[in-house]
């Protein structure tokens, strides 16, 4: 976005609640809302499953790399 956009954005959007405002940008509020309602517990739980899937996919990689000789990636 350049300036100009998001001036003009900002302009046509001045009479708007902050939330109205972050949803005419395309921000999903809905999902900000279920993670603010979560306990302590439930955010341990889930922030422990996405590492369990991040582990995973690390391994699944490095099984992979091994598989088939590559230990490196080309440089860019």
């Amino acid at each position: 976005m350049t300036l100009a956009e998001f001036e003009d954005f900002r302009e046509s959007t001045k009479n708007m609640t902050a939330v109205q405002r972050a949803e005419a940008y395309g921000i999903d509020i809905s999902l900000i809302d279920e993670n603010l309602r979560l306990t302590p517990t439930e955010k341990i739980r889930q922030n422990d499953i996405a590492l369990n899937q991040a582990e995973a996919l690390q391994t699944a990689l490095h099984q992979t790399r091994a598989q088939s000789g590559i230990h490196r990636l080309p440089p860019r």
